[in-house]
């Protein structure tokens, strides 16, 4: 695993020295539900720090860290993924320690089991989204030692993971779209923003595109799904009312996502609306020959620009009525 930080008593005191002791190992993670983020409070040992804990004598590091996440947040590990390691070496306590840090997507969520020492000492379990969590733990501080190597690890943990968020986003097409590409956004949600497809090769397509960076149709939280659902019901709606479509066929593939080496996969849900008539648009008369039928995904429809606008128009002017 890629070295993150190597912490040591010069930067924490300001003192030159090394501790040649045997380290402690242990596995902690960024464990996500959804959108939020699980921050161990502990009112005797850390105010705010990052799930995780020792690898035992007879474990390996994937053993020790789905362990430790369940024991601390109740959640089964879903996806994992390496984010790098940490090496400290407190040469005033002879004392070091190697911390492997993970990304974990909660795959299930129960009650933590604490230990009796650990609740004796107030320890609870918070969810906070990223921006709170960060702030939690850069803005703590320290009373001991000890907490400002606890802190100063998870500040660069924190640090790497904003980095890989970062680059992912930056690389993501749906999360830098330009205003051009923004011109036919149809409905802009709390969690899902609407767009007229680029391609309607089936009168009246739309993709419905999750506004935060997720990966799977099984990380929506709660909110994103009753979103989802009522977003579904208006969209079909309005088309209905607007271009006289009589079924939908809804698909979430993703697909292209996955042709590359290194697959970084945004979200997104196609609509493509089918029609038992011909539909007109500016005059121009189609048919949808597949209908009852699976759409044909090499079906091309060559729309102007003008009959593209004027589609858009119409499922506007449904959804605002």
């Amino acid at each position: 695993m890629r070295l993150i930080a190597e912490i040591t008593d010069k930067e924490i005191l300001g003192k030159d020295g090394l501790s040649s002791a045997k380290p402690r190992y242990t596995a902690r993670a960024i464990v996500k539900n959804g959108d939020l983020y699980a921050v161990i409070c502990s009112e005797k040992f850390h105010p705010y720090s990052l799930p995780g804990g020792g690898v035992d004598e007879d474990e390996d590091i994937i053993t020790a860290l789905k362990r430790e996440i369940l024991e601390e947040t109740g959640c089964t590990c879903g996806k994992i993924t390496e984010l790098g390691m940490i090496k400290e070496n407190r040469a005033k306590a002879d004392y070091t320690q190697c911390s492997y840090y993970y990304v974990v997507e909660a795959d299930s969520v129960g009650a933590p089991k604490f230990t009796e020492e650990e609740t004796n000492s107030g320890t609870t379990l918070q969810w906070h989204t990223l921006p709170e969590m960060i702030k939690l733990i850069n803005e703590l501080e320290p009373k001991t030692y000890q907490q400002q190597y606890l802190k100063a690890r998870d500040v660069a943990a924190l640090n790497e993971y904003i980095g890989m968020v970062t680059k992912m986003e930056k690389n993501c097409k749906w999360c830098n779209l330009s205003e051009a590409e923004k011109k036919y956004l149809l409905i802009q949600g709390n969690h899902w923003d609407v767009y007229l497809a680029d391609k309607q090769d089936y009168i009246g397509r739309c993709i419905l595109v999750l506004n935060r960076h997720c990966a799977a149709l099984s990380k929506l939280d709660s909110k994103e799904w009753a979103e989802l659902k009522a977003l579904i019901e208006q969209l079909e709606t309005a088309i209905a009312n607007a271009l006289g479509a009589s079924m939908f066929n809804w698909s979430c593939l993703m697909n292209d996502f996955y042709k590359s080496e290194s697959p970084n996969p945004h979200l997104h849900i196609h609509v493509r609306p089918r029609y038992n008539s011909p539909i007109t648009i500016n005059g121009k008369t189609y048919n949808d020959e597949e209908y009852a039928h699976h759409y044909d995904n090499h079906k091309q429809n060559k729309l102007t620009e003008s009959e593209k606008e004027t589609i858009y128009n119409l499922i506007k002017e449904a959804l605002d009525g």
